[in-house]
């Protein structure tokens, strides 16, 4: 019985780790983004139209990375709540969900 109790415990230790590691995000719009972070989306797309928003969440903390089409190519800019720049890439194709 007390090796039945181990192995559960073992299991939701097990499982509860793999999903720490993964990151939460949804699908939001331009205007449920803070205003720090909606101006540094703006200035960093340059007046591009943002063709998808996301929040989520890395360590506990809010990030928002926000996705637009300059010069025919797909681009994406990552901040956090306070307008910090963390990253800004062009997409591959194959990145793209």
């Amino acid at each position: 019985m007390r090796a039945r109790y181990l192995s559960f415990f073992a299991a939701a230790i097990f499982l509860g780790c793999q999903q720490e590691g993964r990151e939460k995000s949804t699908e939001i719009t331009l205007t449920d983004v803070p205003p720090a972070a909606r101006a540094a989306l703006e200035r960093e797309t340059g007046g591009e139209r943002i063709t998808r928003i996301e929040r989520e969440d890395e360590g506990g903390r809010p990030v928002y990375e926000a996705e637009y089409t300059k010069d025919g190519k797909t681009w994406s800019v990552e901040v956090d709540e306070n307008g910090k720049v963390l990253e800004s890439e062009q997409e591959d194709d194959e990145d793209r969900d």
